[in-house]
């Protein structure tokens, strides 16, 4: 999904994304706002216990244009 590397997200630009279905994952997250810009992280919230999504998620990009 992501490579596992340390990346500063400090000048990275995020976002809200909410109503989201229970079913959609990560993965298609970062597929639906891919085109905008390059996202440096994406991902759906989800409760610790049940894994279940919580509805919503964040994704971040690496410029401010498109966020």
């Amino acid at each position: 999904m992501f490579e596992n590397k340390q990346v500063n997200c400090e000048e990275h630009h995020h976002i809200f994304v909410g109503d989201l279905s229970p079913e959609i994952e990560t993965q298609q997250l970062k597929d639906a706002f891919a085109p905008f810009g390059e996202i440096s992280d994406c991902r759906v919230v989800r409760d610790p216990q049940t894994l279940k999504s919580k509805g919503y998620g964040f994704v971040s990009f690496i410029k401010k244009s498109v966020s």
